[in-house]
């Protein structure tokens, strides 16, 4: 049999301290789905060593509390669908901006509170959902998100360092655009057709 998913739930009473070792994703190759959840508790794992690799079949990953500033520098994350961070150590998802996310859907980074930058959204033309809220250090929306032509809803709320969008921005699909916690003139001084 093949190791298709694994999820992890916290259970105080059970784990304290869960020590991952750079490479333990390294052998299994057909891993779809990741998933830590700790709720809302302080993360129990430990990548003190970082981590090296994350396998290419990933179609969900999610991970909140992740406690690294960036993902695998050799992650390629062709095949992801659904892309949960919340409450991570992110400083950015990856360094660099050559990064392919052709069939990325929906991507919570929300409470990610040292973000400071999200991907070029160039390469992300099937996103749909896009929850940055509670990002306290990110500063900016890439003027790419225009591209994403089929991005129903974005959540920024409570971004206090947001300075605004790029260039004037025209969004054909948006229904939801969630702002509280946002001065206004932060963000709609080039935002049209909402």
């Amino acid at each position: 049999r093949v190791l298709t998913g694994l999820k992890f739930c916290q259970d105080i009473s059970q784990i304290s301290h869960l020590q991952i070792s750079p490479q333990v994703f390294e052998e299994l190759y057909n891993l779809r789905l990741l998933h830590f959840y700790w709720g809302y508790g302080m993360s129990i794992v430990n990548l003190s060593q970082g981590l090296e690799y994350l396998p290419t079949s990933l179609r969900l990953l999610h991970w909140d509390l992740y406690p690294s500033p960036t993902l695998p520098l050799n992650f390629n994350p062709d095949n992801l669908v659904s892309l949960q961070m919340r409450c991570s150590s992110l400083e950015q998802l990856w360094n660099g901006d050559n990064v392919r996310l052709v069939n990325l859907k929906t991507c919570d980074l929300s409470g990610s509170d040292h973000l400071i930058k999200i991907m070029d959204l160039c390469e992300v033309p099937n996103l749909e959902e896009l929850n940055l809220s509670l990002c306290y250090s990110l500063v900016e929306i890439p003027y790419s998100i225009q591209f994403c032509s089929k991005l129903t809803m974005i959540n920024l709320s409570f971004c206090k360092s947001l300075c605004g969008f790029s260039a004037n921005l025209r969004f054909t699909s948006l229904q939801k655009f969630i702002s509280v916690g946002v001065q206004k003139s932060q963000i709609f001084q080039n935002f049209h057709q909402l």
